[in-house]
């Protein structure tokens, strides 16, 4: 197992170590920044019943961005889910 994998498999038992949503979603988040390094990100959740998506955990965004939600075929994100 090289360095990024053994990285990869302690994160992962971080996250699944973690009960709450919250902080599961932030714990995926640090793991997705520290591998890919980007300047800014989010994690979103799909919401049944608002059949919508919306911002579990980010960073480097500012905060009307992450009160959004964003419904099915909107974005690129809402593009995404449908076509999953």
């Amino acid at each position: 197992m090289d360095e990024n994998e053994h990285l990869l498999d302690e994160k992962l038992l971080i996250m699944y170590s973690s009960l709450g949503t919250n902080v599961c979603a932030q714990n995926i988040l640090t793991a997705a920044k520290e591998f890919f390094c980007p300047d800014s990100g989010s994690l979103m959740l799909y919401e049944r019943k608002r059949r919508c998506l919306s911002i579990a955990s980010s960073y480097n965004l500012p905060g009307e961005v992450c009160s959004l939600r964003i419904r099915l075929g909107e974005g690129v994100s809402g593009l995404s889910l449908i076509h999953i």
